[in-house]
């Protein structure tokens, strides 16, 4: 495990497109359900997990849905509340329901007083900090992101592996061990996929309430460990952010996030 710091959880910024850009996206469902029975999710954003800030709209979604042993249904958006937009999957069988939702890009500008403070919150402060800094002056931040999110529910008590079958998201993070069996103390090993093939070299982070995040650098088999210390909610997230290859001057980025219940 290739520790690179420990910081404080990402918390509110000044400026709006700092916030904005700061913020963890998370889809989160019930552990267990019964097999055929309407299954519901919600998905929020905030820059503090576990506490929701605000809700996704049902028109940003471009891709969700739930996959077990193979079959896939649908993730259909619901009402939307202040603080989230809830899911509904119907009909699930019996097994680990791997569930997951990719949003369209979207753009912002940054700050370029806010940069530093962005880059350290998500863990580029290493790679990207000296490319933004030898930019020269007058700096300015544009960035386009697309957001992914994960999650686990176990239906009914059927023992399968749908937990390794990855769902085509951009940036996915998988795990190597069931995540619907966690205890507090174990340690979960993860593979980060780009395109569907292992992602080295970038910083994971995992968060739990009370506690400061740990950010973990995947190895060359995009492998990357954390121990999971606590029960109750954790959020392992990541952002690969580089250069656009189209706008010279600008910045793209993933996001992605593996929502994970673990067991005293």
């Amino acid at each position: 495990m290739h520790t690179l710091s420990r910081g404080a959880l990402a918390v509110p910024l000044v400026f709006a497109a700092a916030v904005v850009a700061a913020h963890d996206t998370w889809l989160s469902g019930p552990a267990t359900a019964m097999p055929g029975a309407p299954v519901p999710f919600q998905l929020t954003s905030g820059g503090a997990f576990p506490a929701p800030d605000h809700a996704i709209e049902a028109s940003r979604i471009a891709k969700s849905l739930c996959r077990v042993d193979g079959q896939e249904a649908p993730l259909r958006a619901g009402a939307r509340m202040r603080q989230a937009l809830r899911l509904r999957a119907r009909d699930l069988p019996a097994g680990v329901a791997a569930c997951g939702v990719a949003l369209h890009p979207r753009t912002l500008d940054l700050d370029p007083a806010e940069v530093e403070h962005y880059l350290e919150e998500i863990g580029a402060s290493g790679t990207i900090g000296p490319r933004w800094k030898a930019l020269p002056s007058p700096r300015k931040w544009r960035e386009t992101y697309v957001k992914h999110a994960k999650a686990f529910t176990r239906v009914g008590t059927k023992e399968n592996a749908s937990w390794t079958e990855p769902l085509g998201l951009g940036l996915e993070i998988v795990p190597v061990a069931d995540p619907t069996r966690l205890r507090a103390g174990a340690t979960l090993a993860v593979r980060l996929l780009k395109g569907g093939r292992p992602l080295a070299g970038l910083a994971l982070r995992a968060a739990h309430a009370g506690q400061p995040a740990a950010f973990v650098t995947t190895g060359a088999d995009g492998q990357a460990s954390f121990v999971l210390d606590a029960p109750g909610p954790w959020l392992i997230a990541g952002t690969e952010l580089r250069p656009s290859a189209a706008r010279p001057s600008e910045w793209e980025s993933d996001f992605t996030t593996l929502h994970l219940d673990v067991a005293k």
